[in-house]
């Protein structure tokens, strides 16, 4: 009881002495006093309730119901004070969940993770470890606006069983189960009355990880509409917001490796979606709030409530369409990622292994890509003679020296881009196994050497200022990064494995000042791709920047070996004389490239 309670009560105490004293000596005039001191028991009574409603805004509401009047003082003192109704919780949980709710707005506030740890603790010298916790009253909002009332201002009367809590109040109930067969997902209706009801749904995302611009990025809504299209709202803008015209099926809110997810049969319409954040503030992710009107069937929202880590196979066995809340890659290239992850997943404790293994399988699986490539640069190496004769011979005429090398290319079966194609098919694999290690949670807190967490990077020097692009750390896996793909580049000769373009020998004249000018360039960026990447890739996961690392040097060892015991220059050159003495075959594209160059040097010739 707060001092302004106190006050009241003596308040009322001294009234009803004076009156009890007053009342001896004017006995004929006691209904009348009677009914003015009632009034004023009355209003210090509702100054009280005041006062205490406005100390106790914040957790507490004050029960207003008025006493009823009555011409007995004795009775009218002995009336107790309108209850105080404090904020309770109660608990759901299972093996992998743990539920909080609270009787005022009868909603979830915290939801904890008991499979995953903070990052907090993960990365302090305690003892006590912490779980995820993906809900806090403060930083979330969940309110029905019900004819008027919101559902978060009201206190509701709980009622708990061994799987599931209701609350109550008045024609208002709520009732949340914990699903049997899905352990990360909550069956929850809602008794609101009427045909349709507002729902509020808002998050303020706090940091649940160590990089704060991956979880920003990965932070952001997707939904399903009735129809069955998924879509992603996905804005890199402190604010931005779109409304759906269509009913939704569900509402996802993700996050890097967790999402909450809103779950109807396309009962939400006129949905809006508004995603914003402080770029300078490092603390909260980013705020994304729901606005939905819920179709109701005979007065009830039926929904079901998913907590859960971004699992693939958990969230299929929600809807099938909800594993494209994770990065498709390039051509759907990261589901296959994901799939031979899996697949040897359950061999290995130890994930730097693991990841050096799926370096060595993606690179066996793209031998033949490699070889093509290697064995198009050997035969363009072996016809450098030849092209430098015709470079000198029709050095004057650009457009008969590009025919005779084309004859030549043809004559000898030697594709020109045929370096380059197998490398361009590589890029798909390249960008998908960016997102891959940057969204799957399989590496969240798993250690690897001197990387304490494979899914952040590996701060192995931590710098006293921060640097542009760099950040505050070293990362000696982008370290190790840079130099082998110095190696690499140094082996292939080429533009390595970040680009694998081959510059053409050069052919003198104006064009062979373009590729003169070419092959400086690609030097050039072989000395500085080895130095500029690894600073962009400071702050990428240690998973991704140690594959990088196997990769490139596995690209060595193989170069080295398909040079060494594969490509045998000589038999090359053997083989391109003998196919100039057949009849080459052209191709579509070859004939009407030679009949456009033809067309070309006719028009010349009559200049």
């Amino acid at each position: 009881m707060d001092r302004n309670n106190i006050i009241g009560f003596l308040l009322l105490a001294v009234l009803l002495v004076g009156y009890s004293f007053y009342s001896r000596d004017k006995a004929n005039e006691l209904k009348l006093e009677q009914e003015a001191k009632q009034q004023e028991l009355e209003k210090a009574k509702q100054d009280s309730i005041a006062n205490a409603t406005a100390q106790y805004q914040e957790g507490i509401q004050q029960d207003s119901t008025a006493v009823n009047s009555t011409t007995d003082t004795t009775l009218v003192a002995e009336q107790p004070q309108a209850p105080v109704r404090e904020q309770e919780t109660t608990i759901l949980e299972n093996d992998q969940l743990k539920l909080v709710f609270s009787n005022k707005g009868g909603r979830i506030v915290n939801a904890i993770l008991k499979d995953y740890e903070s990052y907090t603790t993960h990365f302090a010298d305690s003892e006590v470890k912490a779980p995820v916790n993906l809900y806090d009253a403060k930083h979330s909002r969940f309110n029905w606006n019900v004819n008027g009332k919101q559902t978060e201002n009201l206190f509701f009367d709980v009622e708990k069983n061994a799987n599931s809590v209701t609350f109550t109040n008045g024609d208002i109930q709520q009732t949340y189960s914990l699903n049997t067969d899905n352990t990360y997902l909550i069956d929850y209706t809602a008794q609101l009355g009427g045909n349709e009801a507002e729902l509020n749904w808002d998050t303020n995302f706090v940091l649940q990880e160590k990089d704060m611009r991956s979880d920003r990025e990965f932070t952001f809504f997707a939904y399903q509409t009735e129809k069955g299209k998924f879509n992603k709202f996905r804005k890199n803008k402190e604010e931005a917001s779109t409304t759906i015209d269509e009913p939704v099926n569900y509402i996802v809110q993700r996050q890097r490796f967790f999402n909450q997810t809103l779950i109807s049969k396309g009962d939400f319409d006129n949905t809006k979606l508004i995603s914003s954040y402080d770029n300078d503030d490092q603390t909260n992710i980013k705020l994304l709030q729901t606005n939905t009107d819920v179709q109701l069937q005979n007065g009830a929202a039926n929904l079901q409530i998913l907590i859960s880590p971004n699992e693939r196979d958990i969230l299929r066995t929600v809807d099938k369409s909800l594993v494209n809340i994770q990065p498709k890659g390039v051509l759907g290239l990261t589901k296959g990622l994901a799939w031979l992850f899996n697949f040897f997943r359950p061999y290995f404790n130890n994930y730097g292994l693991l990841i050096l293994l799926m370096t060595i399988v993606i690179k066996l699986l793209l031998t033949p890509l490699t070889y093509r490539s290697y064995l198009s640069q050997a035969k363009m190496s072996v016809l450098k003679p030849e092209i430098a004769e015709l470079n000198e011979k029709y050095k004057a005429d650009p457009t008969k020296k590009s025919q005779a090398q084309m004859q030549l290319y043809n004559k000898a079966g030697v594709n020109p881009l045929g370096g380059c194609v197998p490398s361009l098919l590589q890029i798909p694999i390249f960008f998908s196994l960016y997102y891959f290690f940057r969204s799957s949670i399989f590496f969240r807190q798993k250690e690897f050497l001197w990387a304490n967490d494979l899914s952040t990077y590996d701060e192995f020097l931590k710098l006293p200022f921060n640097v542009p692009i760099l950040g505050d750390h070293i990362s000696l896996f982008a370290v190790l990064y840079g130099v082998a793909l110095f190696v690499s580049m140094q082996m292939t000769g080429t533009m390595g494995e970040m680009g694998g373009m081959q510059a053409a020998p050069s052919s003198g004249g104006e064009k062979g000042g373009m590729q003169d000018m070419m092959q400086t360039q690609m030097k050039f960026m072989k000395y500085a791709m080895p130095l500029f990447l690894p600073v962009i890739f400071n702050s990428f996961p240690a998973a991704l920047t140690f594959y990088y690392f196997c990769y490139n040097i596995i690209n060595a060892i193989q170069t080295w070996v398909i040079k060494k015991f594969v490509i045998d220059e000589d038999k090359i050159h053997a083989q391109i004389q003998e196919n100039k003495k057949k009849e080459p075959k052209k191709s579509g594209f070859r004939k009407r490239l030679e009949d456009a160059m033809k067309a070309q040097q006719e028009m010349q010739n009559k200049k």
